[in-house]
């Protein structure tokens, strides 16, 4: 609603230093939008969200990379056949508007990690990141370990360019993984 804020919140990472910008399409797909009454502006929001970015980023004047974000995906079983689908009409809508590759972020467990994974067979050609967030103690808030979180991922899967880690409440998780 306001892509002059997002411009300028981005710019100020780009002058910065950042290598990378990351759109802000955090929960941006058709369930979570629905509460909003924008389900039907999902293309256009995650399209809008990656085009400010990708603009932002031209204008560094070195590389600097878009990461088209999408957080957790609804949990609740009655959503469980829809992810898919949800899952990829984000990453087209972020790809046609200029991001390099997908951010999956902040994903709850072992089973989100591999939903998004198996939602890019469908894009092979679109680079992607994993990334879960954990609580203290350097587990995920159901118990899962980082190991179990990194375990390979099944040969059908294509593979991330790279995996990441964030915190679910605060540094304190972080820290005890690495």
């Amino acid at each position: 609603s306001d892509p002059n804020l997002i411009r300028s919140i981005h710019a100020e990472y780009r002058d910065a230093g950042a290598d990378v910008l990351t759109t802000n399409t955090f929960g941006a797909n058709r369930i979570a939008l629905a509460h909003f009454g924008l389900a039907e502006k999902v293309r256009e929001i995650n399209r809008a969200g990656s085009k400010i970015a990708r603009e932002v980023a031209d204008e560094a004047g070195q590389p600097l990379f878009v990461a088209g974000s999408i957080g957790p995906l609804p949990l609740q079983s009655q959503y469980e056949f829809q992810i898919e689908d949800l899952i990829l009409e984000q990453v087209e809508s972020l790809m046609a508007g200029g991001a390099d590759f997908i951010l999956f972020e902040t994903q709850p467990n072992r089973a989100a990690l591999e939903k998004c994974a198996a939602a890019m067979r469908r894009k092979p050609d679109a680079p992607y990141v994993l990334s879960f967030a954990l609580e203290v103690g350097g587990e995920t808030a159901t118990g899962e370990t980082v190991e179990r979180l990194m375990a390979p991922l099944p040969d059908s899967f294509p593979s991330p360019i790279a995996w990441g880690m964030n915190c679910g409440s605060g540094p304190d998780g972080l820290l005890s993984a690495v």
